[in-house]
């Protein structure tokens, strides 16, 4: 994370970038391994949104209630009436989810985030386009990973 390193600055200014205009790059798939350089450019994103933009971390383990909102066991028990909660998206809706080791999200996500969308849990989310491509980020980080497999198989 060399300042002064010409691969640094380009990832500054694609963090600078999705941050101006996510929609129009069509988000960013950041291919790097968990460590300090991933975490630096993730701030560099955070720093450049505004403080009202959520940005939210869905683990690979995630559940689809907590993924998508459902019911709130704990708080339906403690009011005696059913208590929905929101969901990760839901509190991402207008910003940004950042989605590490998505090669790892079960198959069904794709499926789930479609019917949050017809559900109009998302009202960012308000036609075809965008959820397209949040699917094609999905498919495209699977393919890449499958490919990447294969290749290493091949490889020996």
């Amino acid at each position: 994370m060399d300042a002064d390193d010409p691969r640094w600055a380009d990832a500054a200014l694609v963090a600078a970038l999705l941050a101006v205009d996510p929609v129009g790059l069509g988000g960013a798939c950041l291919r790097a391994g968990h460590g300090p350089a991933r975490d630096a450019w993730l701030a560099l994103l955070r720093a450049a949104l505004p403080a009202s933009e959520p940005m939210r971390r869905v683990p690979a383990h995630v559940a689809e209630d907590r993924l998508l909102g459902g019911l709130d066991l704990a708080a339906t028990l403690r009011a005696s009436r059913p208590v929905a909660q929101r969901g990760l998206l839901a509190e991402a809706d207008g910003g940004f989810v950042v989605l590490p080791m998505v090669e790892r999200f079960p198959a069904a996500t794709p499926e789930a985030l479609y019917d949050g969308v017809q559900a109009g849990r998302f009202p960012q989310l308000d036609d075809r386009d965008d959820l397209w491509k949040v699917l094609v980020t999905l498919a495209c980080r699977k393919t890449n990973t499958f490919r990447d497999h294969f290749f290493a198989q091949k490889r020996g």
